[in-house]
């Protein structure tokens, strides 16, 4: 297997394990919101933290794992997770214009956005990768 085929096999893996593990913290720690400031006082509050947005990510990362089973390609894995990445980190970039001198001296929405953009990119480049080397099902590749 080329290596620029493992880097297409290997991002869903990746991309995964990302959304299993920050949506596991959420669910097991639905605090850890509380480094962006936002309150999370109740019960109902917890719940919904800990079902919108740790459920959600440890589905994606199941969808990432076991997607090929599911008749999703390495490349369409790639290119929903690479999708995911990127649209957080734009937005996030969005919301830190939007707020302006309210985030001046305050860098960690951008090395944020930054991860999570080049984490956007490296998957479209697995996608691409996975469509030339006609990875066309699951995670098996002949090259």
């Amino acid at each position: 297997m080329k290596w620029q085929t493992r880097i297409a096999v290997l991002y869903p893996l990746l991309s995964g394990a990302i959304f299993v593990a920050l949506g596991l913290l959420t669910l097991a720690q639905p605090d850890v919101f509380e480094y962006y400031a936002i309150g999370i006082d109740s019960a109902s509050a917890r719940t919904a933290i800990r079902a919108m947005i740790g459920g959600g990510e440890v589905g994606l990362g199941i969808l990432m794992f076991g997607g090929g089973r599911l008749g999703f390609s390495v490349g369409h894995r790639c290119t929903i997770a690479a999708t995911i990445f990127a649209c957080v980190g734009l937005a996030r970039l969005l919301s830190a214009a939007l707020e302006g001198n309210q985030l001046l001296g305050s860098h960690q929405p951008f090395r944020e956005a930054w991860v999570e953009l080049m984490l956007g990119c490296l998957g479209v480049l697995a996608a691409i990768i996975a469509r030339r080397a006609d990875l066309s099902r699951g995670s098996e590749g002949k090259s």
